[in-house]
Parts: C-alpha cells; structure tokens; sequence
C-alpha cells in the first residue's frame, strides 16, 4: 500500500504542477528581465535648455521654401511659443544659401493669438514693403509662416493680417 501511495502522491505533485503551467500560460503572464538603459553620453545643461524645432526658409538659387533644424531656447518657446518661432524664422539664418523672411522683406510681428487650433499672425506697418514684392514671393513668405507654424500638431490654420486686415493671396 505505501508503494501505491507514493506513486499517487508523485502523479498527484506531476499533475499539480502541469496544471500550474496551464493556468500560468492561460493567463499570458510574461517574466521580463528588466534592463537598465544607459545614456550612450552626457547630457549637458545645454541640452535640457535647448530644443530643435523645424523652421521654413526660401533658398534662394532653387527658389524653393526648404525646411531647416532650428535650434531654440525652451524657456522662450513656453514664455511665447508661436512668436518665438516665428521670430526665429524670420531673423536667424546662419546658412548663406537660405533667407531669412525679414531678409527678403522686413516685417514688424505684433503678436500671435491661438483659439482652438487656428492661429492669427499680426503684422504692423509691413504692409506696404509686403505689397512691394511680386505675387510668387508673397506667396512664399505666406507658405513659410505656415508650414512653420502648422509643424505645431495643434495648428490647422493660419491667418496672417497687416494692420488688422486680413491677407488672402490667390
């Protein structure tokens, strides 16, 4: 009998442990490994204060708006985000290639105001040196605002006005 109730626990135990493995399996739990994930280098001060954005300039030997890495202090982006962006296109430009907006027109930014994913871009006594340009290069100078601005997700439209008046190039 102590032999018949030996094997009966051994099956019993086999049994148990099978059925721990079915119910382990059944409820998809996963033992991970967690692994510390090291910086390939440090990260210096600059690097916390600073940001990349995509900023719009027009090249001037293929006469196309091309796209840009800006570099932009964080701190100013939170003050005023979409006119520190657009200051930031319209004066940087250390690329000899590429113009700066206020290098092909000088523009005076009033201010910007955002509701709800449209934006209104004010310009003051710019209106007549931005008349001054032909239709294709006030074209470009509108494109670059906004696909500037619109790099922003939450930006879907962008109203760009002189002295309270609206522009619409056609």
């Amino acid at each position: 009998m102590k032999v018949i109730y030996k094997k009966n626990i051994i099956i019993g135990g086999i049994i148990f442990i099978f059925l721990i493995g079915i119910i382990i399996l059944c409820m998809n739990i996963k033992i991970e490994k967690v692994e510390e994930i090291e910086p390939e280098g440090e990260i210096s001060n600059e690097d916390i204060k600073t940001i990349n954005i995509t900023g719009y300039y027009y090249n001037k030997e293929t006469n196309q708006i091309v796209s840009k890495e800006c570099l932009v202090n964080r701190e100013e982006l939170l003050i005023d985000l979409y006119e520190n962006l657009l200051l930031k296109i319209m004066e940087d430009n250390s690329d000899e290639m590429l113009l700066s907006i206020n290098e092909i027109v000088k523009l005076n930014l009033k201010e910007c105001r955002y509701d709800s994913g449209n934006i209104k871009v004010y310009f003051d006594n710019s209106i007549d040196e931005f008349n001054s340009l032909d239709l294709n290069m006030k074209k470009t100078i509108i494109q670059i605002i906004e696909k500037t601005l619109k790099e922003i997700n939450e930006i879907r439209n962008v109203e760009i006005f002189f002295n309270n008046e609206m522009i619409v190039i056609e």
